[in-house]
């Protein structure tokens, strides 16, 4: 089965070059690097806020390995190119070239604006390549040949759409009649949750409505090298049926998005994090979904891996993040039959009820002799103010001598009374 997939100017795959140019230098000294691709957004008839690439043939190096391209890897039947709308064009297009494998095409772009029968708000195919061998991969390199002069020409690149193979997928899971889905969260603080390398991600809170906190983690892409083992990642597993993840509000963020990718058992699939956080509410506290997918065995364990694509920039200042606000995955369970007649009540239990347990009740300090000579409770109780004039408490306890595994390992255990 073959389906047309849209990939915008903003998706992970699709890279720009060259990445970075000089300009002011004396002596052969590169006084300032400087982007020479541009990102511009619109919004278009359907409100959404779309997002192009363009540029300008100032300081293009069309014979040397310079030359300023868009490039795309793939595999599949067809594959069409959009340019901008021509309500956006910045300059008038100049001389365009296409590139799959060794065939190069040249296009005259202004003429195919020129002529177009397209309304002047939509984006206007530039070219297309059709009966292509789904079976091999191919490079695409959508290039610009106009080389630096007085007048300036531009290019821009908006989206491809291209025909591929669809993958087989497992159905959506049927519940049973005596089935019922709930819906399990891993806040980005949950123990479950691992963050690689753990020195480069750091942690925020920040309060919504003033009465309660919450958080999440994030990392920049400054100093990272996705290509080698000092990839920044965020891992985790779980059995369910479903998964969603979401990334922090947008009204939360220090830098614009970066590149990422979600992998499912180890299939990875881009994140156009960029697209999706211009089209969220620039002033809400609402996380942002990044990924989503339906699909899995819930008597399985999958291992879910969220990746940071974005390498450090060479232009000062040019930073960009990944941010991880919570998981949420559905699981299914056997329904629980209610006795006619049963009224169900919420309870509070307090940290000092005597059906809870807080273990290990002590921890040994000081070993002489294979003998323990000093003990501690790990646990201890708080007390504070309340609204009332009163003290309400808590118990806590600290990381110091905790094991993760082993009797020793700090719990509380709540013994439901039957």
């Amino acid at each position: 089965k073959f389906v047309n997939n849209t990939y915008y100017s903003t998706n992970p795959r699709i890279s720009y070059r060259p990445e970075s140019q000089c300009t002011g230098g004396i002596f052969g000294s590169c006084g300032k690097r400087y982007d020479p691709w541009e990102p511009s957004t619109y919004t278009s008839s359907e409100n959404f806020v779309e997002t192009f690439f363009k540029t300008s043939n100032w300081q293009n190096q069309p014979d040397t390995d310079q030359i300023r391209h868009v490039s795309f890897g793939f595999r599949g039947t067809a594959i069409y190119i959009y340019g901008a709308p021509r309500a956006n064009l910045q300059h008038p297009p100049g001389l365009h070239e296409v590139c799959l494998g060794f065939s190069c095409t040249r296009l005259q772009v202004a003429e195919i604006y020129d002529t177009s029968d397209e309304p002047h708000d939509k984006p206007l195919l530039l070219w297309f390549q059709e009966g292509l061998n789904p079976t091999t991969h191919q490079e695409l390199q959508f290039r610009f040949l106009e080389p630096n002069s007085d007048t300036l020409l531009g290019m821009t690149f908006h989206h491809l759409v291209l025909t591929e193979a669809s993958p087989a997928e497992r159905p959506e899971w049927r519940l049973r009649y005596d089935e019922e889905f709930f819906d399990v969260t891993y806040q980005d603080t949950n123990p479950r949750i691992s963050y690689s390398p753990s020195g480069s991600w750091e942690f925020t809170t920040f309060s919504p409505d003033r009465e309660h906190n919450q958080s999440f983690h994030h990392t920049s892409s400054w100093g990272h090298h996705p290509e080698g083992d000092g990839i920044r990642t965020i891992s985790w597993n779980f059995k369910g049926v479903s998964i969603s993840v979401y990334g922090a509000p947008k009204s939360q963020l220090q830098y614009n998005p970066g590149h990422a990718e979600m992998c499912i058992n180890g299939n990875c699939h881009p994140i156009d994090t960029t697209r999706l956080y211009n089209n969220a509410p620039s002033d809400s506290f609402e996380p942002v979904l990044l990924y989503s997918y339906n699909r899995l065995d819930p008597g399985q364990i999958t291992f879910a891996t969220l990746r940071f694509l974005q390498k450090e920039s060479p232009i000062p200042g040019a930073q960009k993040s990944l941010t991880f606000f919570k998981t949420v995955f559905s699981q299914v369970r056997k329904e629980r039959p209610i006795i006619p007649g049963t009224t169900f009540v919420k309870q509070k239990i307090l940290d000092n009820n005597i059906g809870i347990d807080y273990l290990p009740v002590e921890v040994c300090t000081s070993w002489f002799w294979g003998r323990c000579t000093a003990r501690f409770n790990p646990w201890s109780r708080e007390f504070y103010p309340n609204l009332f004039g009163t003290n309400d408490s808590y118990s806590r306890t600290s990381t110091w001598l905790n094991e993760l595994s082993g009797s020793d390992n700090r719990r509380a255990i709540y013994h439901l009374p039957c």
